[in-house]
């Protein structure tokens, strides 16, 4: 059996399950892996633990973290129609969960793709805001964010 149909009717299989399970007892934990094809929980265990293989990007804004990173699980929970949202992107202020008056800055994205430029938007909005609080200044380099992606090199400045 051609490998394409084979992996088409397995996704067919699990979303019949899927749905299955949520008549029963209500939504299912689903796995994927980082390019959205779904995956056991022992495959995903695997890889959660492996921080390279859960990092996408961090960053460095001023005395903010900005840290995005692969969840493998669903955060929408089966709950809003749309694809599974299992990348997510964090800001945090030394161990918590940086705020912006009552608002958490987290994010939460569908593709590796968004999560990317999605992380490189917000250490550009959370720089903006620091700037604004008079937290950094503004024409200093070296308060600029370094966005590190594993396995990238740095850029060597002549």
């Amino acid at each position: 059996m051609d490998t394409r149909r084979k992996g088409r009717l397995d996704t067919i299989y699990l979303n019949r399950v899927r749905r299955e399970r949520w008549a029963q007892r209500g939504p299912a934990l689903l796995a994927y892996d980082r390019k959205m094809r779904l995956i056991g929980m022992d495959t995903w265990r695997d890889l959660f633990e492996d921080s390279d293989a859960r990092l996408i990007a961090q960053s460095t804004v001023g005395p903010w973290s900005v840290s995005t990173i692969w969840l493998g699980i669903d955060r929408r929970y089966g709950m809003n129609s749309g694809p599974p949202l299992v990348f997510e992107t964090l800001v945090f202020d030394g161990n918590s969960v940086a705020m912006i008056d009552r608002w958490r800055l987290e994010f939460r994205w569908s593709y590796e793709r968004e999560a990317r430029i999605g992380h490189r938007d917000v250490a550009s909005f959370a720089r903006a805001v620091l700037i604004k609080r008079g937290d950094i200044p503004e024409d200093t380099t070296a308060n600029k964010e370094e966005n590190t992606w594993p396995g990238q090199r740095r850029k060597q400045r002549s």
